[in-house]
This record gives structure tokens, sequence and C-alpha cells, in this order.
């Protein structure tokens, strides 16, 4: 081939090459915004959903179930608004004083709300300023940008179960928590008092799912010495807790509600495996932790209205002659009022994970007492 062909077929190739380049770049710029129309126009549309329902129940303040859902393209400037029906009327959820749901940065959102026979959730801009009750659900316009509603998920009368234990009547629960930064599946099977009077409280596989256990009082008792005697514990699973406590079941806003006995070293083998806790723990001087021994054990605590005493005993604390103490603390700030705080006592696994042993367990409370 002569030169001047070369020349010549060298000229044609780089032509082509540049022609191929810029349709390229032509090419992978209307990809491009394509691509950004489809993302920005199904962003224009702020959507809203909700993926777990509570139960369908007769509405008041006695339970209480969890309510998850998700929105997309949401901004800052959006809050979720949550409804119960009950008796012919719409109930802002889950109190009057606090009827905005957050929304974390996936995009979900979830709440414990009082029950009823249907639910609806709003998105709606952070102006809008809730009614208390409705009549009937608004529009999804204005400030409400967008609206879902579901009625309530049937459940079987079997699951509504109640025990006696130690002199009183306790619910147990059967609808899940996000308790201990996790969603905690709790069922009936996994509560029940045996022949001796003895609550049994336990953690155990059911269809596949890890369960865990809690009872409420039907009474609430207010200022006095609450008293809790426990078998042994001190070989509990890093990943179980233990936690009783008061806790006010119609005022969910407040965390520090809340008085603790936790047990639980809260998935590090090498944390001590108990604490007294006043809500919100995180807050200065709000929690003391230390080390339960084996054998049975009292935990228990004196609710004062401007101070709490807790104290754990060897042995059973409720009888005449004292356990050995083992450690003790009083805590006079942050005190909650008394305004009808049932008894809770619960076992349930710290960021629902499984038990580190991946097997399950089972505590025995031998009694519960309350002294004015």
């Amino acid at each position: 081939m002569s030169i001047r062909k070369i020349q010549k077929w060298r000229k044609r190739r780089n032509l082509f090459n540049r022609r191929g380049f810029l349709k390229g770049i032509f090419l992978l710029l209307g990809t491009t915004q394509l691509a950004c129309g489809l993302i920005n126009g199904a962003s224009d549309k702020p959507g809203l959903a909700i993926t777990f329902v509570p139960q369908a129940a007769p509405g008041g303040p006695e339970k209480l179930d969890l309510i998850k859902g998700t929105v997309t393209a949401a901004s800052e400037r959006h809050r979720i608004v949550i409804y119960t029906f009950s008796g012919g009327v719409w109930w802002v959820q889950p109190m009057v004083n606090n009827p905005y749901t957050a929304i974390d940065r996936e995009g979900n959102w979830s709440n414990q709300i009082h029950l009823g026979s249907e639910y609806a959730a709003l998105l709606a801009l952070e102006s809008y300023k809730p009614p208390p009750k409705l009549d009937k659900l608004p529009a999804a316009e204005g400030q409400v940008v967008a609206l879902t509603r579901m009625p309530g998920r049937s459940v079987p009368a079997a699951e509504n179960v109640t025990l006696q234990f130690s002199g009183y009547e306790w619910e147990v629960r059967t609808t899940e928590s996000n308790r201990g930064g996790g969603r905690n599946l709790f069922s009936s099977k996994n509560a029940w008092v045996d022949k001796d009077g003895k609550l049994h409280l336990r953690i155990a596989q059911e269809n596949g799912q890890w369960t865990v256990a809690e009872v409420m009082s039907r009474k609430s008792f207010g200022h006095g010495t609450y008293r809790f005697v426990l078998r042994d514990t001190s070989k509990l699973d890093p990943k179980m807790a233990i936690t009783l406590f008061t806790w006010h079941k119609s005022n969910l806003i407040v965390n520090d509600r809340e008085i603790d006995i936790e047990i639980s070293r809260w998935g590090n083998p090498k944390n001590k495996n108990s604490q007294y806790v006043i809500q919100p723990f995180y807050l200065p001087d709000k929690s003391t932790r230390f080390e339960s021994p084996a054998g049975m054990i009292t935990h228990s605590f004196r609710w004062e209205p401007k101070q709490v005493f807790f104290r754990s005993v060897k042995g059973d604390g409720t009888k005449t002659v004292t356990g050995q103490p083992v450690f003790e603390h009083t805590f006079t700030s942050g005190i909650p009022p008394d305004e009808g705080e049932p008894v809770c006592m619960n076992f349930y696994l710290f960021g629902a994970t499984p038990p580190a042993s991946g097997a399950g367990a089972e505590i025995v409370i031998e009694k519960f007492i309350f002294l004015p």
C-alpha cells in the first residue's frame, strides 16, 4: 500500500472514531436526561403506605399495638399523622399533645397506638395542625399531601389471654413491639402460671420465628413498694433481657414515665448484668449498673413523689428476715408522677436478634408484692 493510501485510510478512521465518540456522547446525554426525567417525575408525588396494621379491637387506653409504614419522596417538611377509628370517631394517635410520628432517613415510620376498628395515616406538611378527633378524614389536598387507611387485622379470640398471678390479674401481650431496638414478637404461649402459682416467661421459636413474653397488670398501684422475687438469672444469654417496670400505657410520648429494673448484658458478655433506670436512660444520672449474683434474688423499688429507692437482696426479700443486700441506689431527679401506670414484666431479645447460644430460655418469677 502506498503512503498516500495509508494517510487517506487513517484520515477516514479518525473521522469515524470522532463521529462514533460524539454519537456516544449524545446517546449518553439523552439516556441520562431520560433517566433523570423518570426519577424526577417519580419523586414529584410523595407516596404513603401502611405495611403493618394493628389488630381490630375496641378502643380505649387498655391495649396498644404497633403500626408501621413507609413513605416515598418525603422531605423534612413532611410529618406522619395517625388516626384510629373507634366509637364512630377518628382519634389522633398516639396522644393529642403529640400527634406526629417521625419518618426516618429510609422513609420508614412506626408508632404504638390505641386500638380501633380502622386505621389511617396522613402525610402532611409540618404546618398542619391535626384535630384531636374527626367525624371524617380530610381529603388529600392542601396541607394533607397523601392519605391511606386500612381496616384492623382480625385476631383470634384465643390470643386475648389473661392470667392470675400473686393475687392480681395480668394481660398477656400478643402484639409485636419495638422494645429493645428491634421487632420483638410476643406470643401467649410464652407466659403461664404453674400449679404452685409461679409465673413463667419464655423465649422460644414458634413457626420458625423467635417469640418473647410480656404480662401487664390490670391494676395500677401508684406510689409504694414493688417487689419481684426471681429465680437465678445470672446465666442469662447476653442477648436476652428481663424488664420489671411501671409504664404509662396511654402516654407513650413521655419516656420518663417508666421506672425500670432491667436484667441484661445488652449483647456484650462483659457488661454488668443488671441496672436500675428512671427513663429516659440516656440522660445523666438516670441509670446505674451492677452485677446480680447467682441464685434467687429479690429486686424492688420504693416509688415516692420526690424519689425512687431501688434495692436488690439475695433470696426471698419479701420475708421478715431479708437476705444479704446486693446493691441499692436512690434517684431524686426526673421522678415520674403517679398517673395510673400498671406494672409490666417481660422477657425479650435485645435488638430482636436471636440468642447468642441459638437456644431459647425460661425464667421464673416466684412472686410479685406491692406495699402502699
